[in-house]
């Protein structure tokens, strides 16, 4: 088995802040699969408070991976999409990843 150095440690894990934290990578990959959700659905889907989903939600605005939109109805209803930034950057950190894992072996 390989060990990895920080300094030889693949290239996606230095670089990519989604894959490193599991709460926004599921905050991608939901978003990706089904382009918007509400806000509400995505913090009842990922088990997060409110607070912790602005969290993410803010960097992930801040690299414009997503953006919020306000619909209104009867109510506001605050709705989050994927960017194009954010569909082909999240496309690339996939691609990516399983070029890392095609490369583990299977246990014989």
């Amino acid at each position: 088995m390989t060990e990895f150095s920080k300094d030889k440690s693949p290239e996606i894990l230095k670089s990519s802040d989604i894959i490193k934290v599991p709460h926004r990578f599921k905050i991608i990959l939901l978003l990706y699969t089904h382009n918007k959700i509400g806000f509400t659905i995505l913090r009842k889907l990922l088990h997060l408070t409110a607070g912790n989903l602005e969290h993410h939600l803010k960097v992930l605005k801040d690299k414009r991976w997503v953006k919020e939109r306000t619909i209104f109805s009867f109510r506001p209803l605050l709705v989050i999409e994927i960017t194009e930034t954010g569909r082909i950057s999240f496309q690339t950190q996939a691609l990516k990843l399983k070029k890392l894992l095609d490369h583990i072996e299977s246990p014989k």
